[in-house]
Formats: C-alpha cells, structure tokens, sequence
C-alpha cells in the first residue's frame, strides 16, 4: 500500500492493464505533464514457483528446506482516476462499491452473523460505550466491544452482552 501511495496518492482501487480492460475500462494516455515512466504505478507481483521448478524439486526428493520459494517481479498497475470507461458495447463494472448510511435496523440481519462467528473464534461481544472508537476489539482478552448507538436492537441498553463460547450459539443477556 504504501509503494502505491507514495506514487499516486489518490490511487483508491489499482488493476493492471488487462485487468482493467476485462472490468470494462481502458487506461487513459499520459497526460502532457507526467514525465514518461512516470504514468504507471510500479509494484512488486508475487510469482508462484513455476511448475517446472516445483516438479523438479519434487524429483529431486521434495525436500521441504528446498522448495522452491516465490519470487517477485516488477509489474504497472493503474488507479481508478487513470482509466476511462470504454465505449458501448462494453459494460463497465462499478468501481466504487455502494455506500449506504446505516439507520435504524438496516443491518440488523449482520449482528446475529457476527456474534456467531465472534463465538466460534472464542471471543465475548458487548454493546457498550466505547467512547469516540467506533467499536474495538482486544486480542488479549478476546472481547469485542460495540458502541450502543449503533447496535439498537442487539444493545437496546449500555452493558448488553452476549458471552459466547466455542462449543455453543451465542446468547444475550441484559443487567437486571
């Protein structure tokens, strides 16, 4: 991340040339007052060993010390204010993804998700005042906390919790 933004600051979503292409846009010409090579976003690609290694290596015994390691290479890429959207036919694909406010219980249908899944992992999940943090979550003591304001329906009041654990479904508890 931080190579991409060092060299395009604006850069929010980057694809390379045919990637670009297959979502529906085209790079744009470099503009009169970027200096040449400086258009494209320059990273470094992971490359998987190639099949041939990885079958020699395996010939050769599979020793697990020896396998062979990926590399890396040099490759453009480009970010979303460098391309254009092609000409019909072609559909281009949205490029930002949909924002939409939370209000109400518009979301509610994700608590019951999460909570499970925070359950599963060994983590306890409360709705309480968390300050100006819009939740936190504590690696060490596995808890999960959830501002009230944005949970109505889980929260209803400050101190609501629901204390699963790995080998049953998460519950909710209110103070008495």
């Amino acid at each position: 991340m931080l190579l991409i933004l060092h060299q395009h600051p604006t850069a929010e979503r980057v694809a390379g040339f045919n990637a670009w292409l297959k979502l529906g846009y085209h790079v744009t010409k470099r503009p009169d007052d970027v200096p040449e090579g400086r258009w494209a976003i320059h990273i470094w690609a992971r490359c998987a060993p190639s099949q041939k290694r990885l079958k020699a290596w395996r010939e050769a015994g599979g020793d697990p010390d020896q396998r062979p390691k990926p590399t890396y290479k040099l490759v453009s890429v480009w970010a979303q204010d460098q391309v254009a959207e092609l000409p019909p036919p072609a559909k281009p694909v949205p490029i930002t993804a949909p924002i939409e406010e939370i209000t109400g219980n518009s979301h509610e249908y994700l608590f019951a998700a999460v909570i499970s899944l925070a359950g599963q992992i060994g983590y306890t999940v409360s709705v309480c005042e968390t300050g100006r943090a819009e939740g936190t979550c504590n690696r060490q003591t596995r808890q999960i906390k959830l501002p009230t304001d944005s949970v109505p329906t889980l929260g209803s009041r400050p101190g609501s919790t629901s204390s699963p654990t790995r080998s049953s479904a998460p519950t909710r508890t209110r103070p008495s």
